[in-house]
């Protein structure tokens, strides 16, 4: 990633005088050490301690939105992201000390059952990791493609953007999110009636959330960009009315679609590997092509459009597999 990072910048950079090299180095070894460390959070969620871990995850979060503003204030400039994923450490790190004891005692503790890897976990890991890989080319890979194609301010701009609506997203997704492990649990009992019902009453909440977070922007941004309330401050920071208009869609199809995903991967299976898959793919080249004709407002009209088809194959499989798994 560096490589290719050191390549992208060195590249496509508009002023070589932004020294971005050393930025780029820290924030990919903080990264890469959250990285290590989150498979311990969810393994706790998985144990049961869901309760702690939406506690920590709030201070965590709160912990980096708060460092950030001071080292905006600092003028830290490009470090900011690698000071924020180095407080998403620190914190993780915290919280994961009180655990030390019971990861101890269950390394210790002697199964005379074993699960395969290969055979159980493996081949529906590979699928989730391909998934995951297609989620970057859907969330993240307008930035740098802007980047190369209308210079650095425009990709600040959808990066800010992108980050307000991530965090609508993640907020509204929590309500699902948190409900894996008993899911899973309804799902190993059979109690499929119960489990669709707490589905169906979660799914319409934190849809209702999301719905409400993306009515609240879109009047914030009336009033920023039709009567230009605080539009030195914010209509220079974020893309433009329309653009973000078609950028709340998509994220509003993504909530869908990542609610019910989450339902499906409760079952330990991946049935929506190719949606994801040609998600990716499409946004990709729609992108690029789009990207390179029209621009910001191109890039986020196809992606909208492509989100909407995506969202109702993905409820047409919905329907499909739950019918299928629930026979048995």
């Amino acid at each position: 990633i560096n490589i290719f990072s050191y390549y992208f910048f060195s590249s496509f950079s508009e002023n070589s005088s932004i020294s971005w090299f050393y930025p780029l180095i820290t924030l990919c070894f903080f990264t890469s050490i959250n990285l290590f460390v989150s498979p311990f959070i969810s393994f706790l969620e998985g144990l049961g301690y869901i309760d702690r871990v939406a506690k920590f995850r709030t201070i965590q979060q709160t912990s980096i939105i708060l460092f950030t503003w001071l080292a905006l204030f600092s003028g830290l400039s490009l470090f900011i992201p690698s000071i924020a994923s180095f407080i998403s450490l620190i914190v993780s790190l915290i919280f994961l000390s009180k655990f030390i004891r019971l990861f101890n005692q269950i390394h210790k503790y002697k199964q005379n059952e074993k699960v395969g890897y290969f055979k159980e976990i493996f081949p529906f890991q590979w699928k989730i990791a391909l998934s995951w890989i297609g989620g970057y080319f859907i969330f993240k890979f307008f930035t740098p493609v802007i980047f190369a194609i209308e210079g650095a301010a425009a990709a600040g701009r959808m990066g800010l953007t992108l980050a307000i609506l991530n965090v609508v997203l993640s907020v509204s997704i929590a309500w699902n999110s948190t409900k894996i492990p008993i899911y899973s649990e309804l799902i190993a009992n059979k109690n499929y009636d119960k489990l669709d019902n707490l589905f169906n009453i979660t799914f319409l909440k934190s849809t209702f959330v999301n719905f409400l977070a993306h009515l609240f922007l879109i009047i914030i941004l009336l009033f920023v960009f039709e009567y230009s309330f605080f539009g030195l401050v914010f209509s220079e920071r974020v893309v433009e009315f329309t653009p973000f208009i078609f950028l709340i869609i998509a994220f509003f199809m993504n909530h869908v679609l990542g609610s019910i995903a989450i339902y499906l991967r409760c079952h330990k299976k991946e049935p929506l590997l190719l949606n994801s898959i040609t998600y990716g793919l499409l946004s990709s080249l729609s992108t690029v092509y789009f990207g390179s004709i029209y621009g910001v407002e191109g890039i986020t009209l196809s992606y909208a459009i492509i989100s909407i088809i995506i969202t109702f194959w993905g409820i047409i499989i919905f329907f499909q597999k739950k019918k299928l798994w629930h026979l048995n």
